[in-house]
């Protein structure tokens, strides 16, 4: 097995493999479907999952310039409805005055395609870049979980190499500002800036990454993750031999971030330039 040449690296697939490189082979390489689901109870994901999907729905509507009261005639669920309240009450203010909801770029990197889905990508003439992100999970993950993720490091890389396509121009890393934006803390996102040094950095442990899953490809051996803690919330637990129930999560308990319900655009296809 080999990576096909035009295959696309996005947060979403190195996350997979970061957390476990066998999850990686099954969802991205293989294609497998989903044996088993990803926690329970089952109607409750499903009923987030959709939640997440139509708030987003409804942003880039706004974003895109519907008028609110046509918005508005579709939300008719209590929890959505105090979601976008809180949206149009706290979402962040001053943002760059060329904005691009659901807007996708692409960069290449180690010979292969980094791939990038913003929730909402902004720019100004000067250079000065904001990508905010919508989150919908039930509870705020800390900074230092948010920053390991992968979405944190490859959006301002992704920006750094190829937001110049937007503007005829280069867009300084120090220009470049991640936020995310919680419908569970709406008054309190929170806000990465980047550097130099983070894109020097970024760069290089992404294309290490990309070249270890390269690697792994020619040889067919996808090792399956060492930390089991990890298998209870995946949906190819039983094909790895380590279970059949998927754990339980708690609405209203302590989790920081529910696995299973983000809402990723990553499959939606790219913005050719």
């Amino acid at each position: 097995m080999t990576l096909p040449p035009d295959f696309a690296f996005s947060q979403s697939n190195l996350q997979d493999y970061v957390a476990c490189p066998r999850r990686f082979e099954l969802r991205c390489l293989r294609k497998r479907a989903w044996p088993a689901i990803p926690g329970e109870p089952v109607q409750e994901l499903e009923r987030l999952q959709d939640l997440g999907e139509r708030f987003h729905r409804l942003v880039y509507q706004h974003r895109t310039g519907i008028p609110l009261e046509v918005i508005e005639r579709q939300i008719l669920d209590h929890e959505l409805s105090e979601w976008w309240h809180s949206y149009l009450e706290y979402a962040p203010q001053g943002l760059p005055t060329r904005q691009y909801p659901e807007f996708t770029l692409q960069a290449g990197l180690a010979g292969y395609r980094l791939l990038a889905k913003f929730d909402l990508f902004t720019l100004d003439p000067d250079g000065r870049c904001v990508i905010v992100d919508w989150k919908t999970g039930l509870h705020r993950p800390r900074r230092d979980r948010l920053q390991e993720r992968m979405q944190t490091r490859l959006y301002p890389l992704v920006a750094a190499l190829a937001a110049h396509s937007l503007l005829g121009r280069e867009v300084l890393p120090e220009q470049i500002e991640m936020v995310y934006w919680f419908t569970s803390d709406p008054q309190h996102p929170e806000v990465f800036s980047y550097s130099p040094e983070q894109l020097y950095a970024d760069r290089a442990e992404i294309s290490e990454l990309i070249r270890a899953i390269a690697r792994l490809a020619e040889k067919g051996d996808f090792p399956p993750c060492t930390d089991e803690r990890t298998c209870g919330w995946c949906v190819y637990r039983s094909l790895c031999e380590r279970g059949i129930r998927a754990e339980m999560f708690d609405p209203d308990g302590s989790l920081e971030e529910d696995p299973g319900l983000a809402f990723d655009f990553d499959e939606i296809e790219p913005i050719e330039f």
